[in-house]
């Protein structure tokens, strides 16, 4: 049985995309690109100037000034930023801790 390259070829674009997005909870936007690495990330956000980049659903979504979702961040991109973000929190909390620290 042969089947047509078209079939073959959006069957295994279907399942990369699919194994791609296994952090989120629930289906996400479908009419949202997948952001696939940092340089896809920073050039999505340059065309949107105004978004800011939300942990959400298990991953991250670069939402537009309306609020409405336009990057999804793929599995390994939402490992990047886990760490980012970690990094980023720790040393916030680091910050907080020494300026609340009594001076003598």
């Amino acid at each position: 049985m042969k089947f047509p390259l078209t079939i073959v070829y959006s069957l295994l674009f279907s399942t990369a995309m699919a194994e791609s997005l296994t952090r989120y909870e629930t289906t996400t936007p479908s009419d949202a690109t997948v952001l696939i690495d940092r340089q896809a990330l920073n050039d999505m956000a340059k065309d949107h100037p105004y978004g800011s980049l939300f942990p959400e659903n298990g991953g991250y979504y670069l939402k537009n000034e309306n609020d409405g979702v336009v990057g999804i961040a793929s599995d390994e991109l939402c490992t990047e930023l886990d760490a980012a973000f970690a990094s980023a929190e720790a040393k916030y909390a680091q910050e907080e801790a020494e300026s609340m620290a009594p001076t003598s």
